[in-house]
């Protein structure tokens, strides 16, 4: 993974990059293959959907509630650790993509969001971070 989204994951990719080689990453056989089109979750009785959000990973997901609470793991960051603000994740393999994504998410209606890292946060931080 490239560390475009955030200063603080270039040191930290820099460092811990000779290490993480050695680690070996398994791979997974995906049981569910998502594409740009939303997956619902009624039938498992969650009033909400899975959305393909990439650009922290290839693979990136998120579920909004129809509630509008979104839990958007690392495709946004809320930590003082990483940023004082909530913004683009420290790691990210595309961050344009990322902020399309956030696009994706503003046009299904999230209204909170739930990040992988640090509190959650109002929608309206990330459509002032776009503008």
């Amino acid at each position: 993974m490239a560390a475009r989204g955030h200063k603080l994951g270039k040191v930290f990719t820099f460092c811990a990059a000779p290490l993480l080689k050695k680690i070996p990453f398994p791979s997974v056989q995906a049981d569910i293959i998502l594409d740009d089109n939303e997956f619902l979750l009624n039938e498992f009785g969650i009033d909400g959907k899975i959305l393909f959000t990439p650009g922290h990973t290839p693979g990136s997901i998120s579920v909004l509630l129809n509630t509008g609470e979104a839990f958007v793991g690392c495709l946004a960051h809320n930590n003082i650790i990483f940023t004082r603000r909530p913004g683009l994740p420290i790691f990210a393999e595309d961050p344009a993509k990322i902020k399309e994504s956030w696009k994706i998410l503003i046009n299904q209606g999230a209204k909170i969001i739930y990040p992988g890292h640090g509190g959650s946060f109002s929608i309206e931080r990330i459509i002032k971070y776009l503008q």
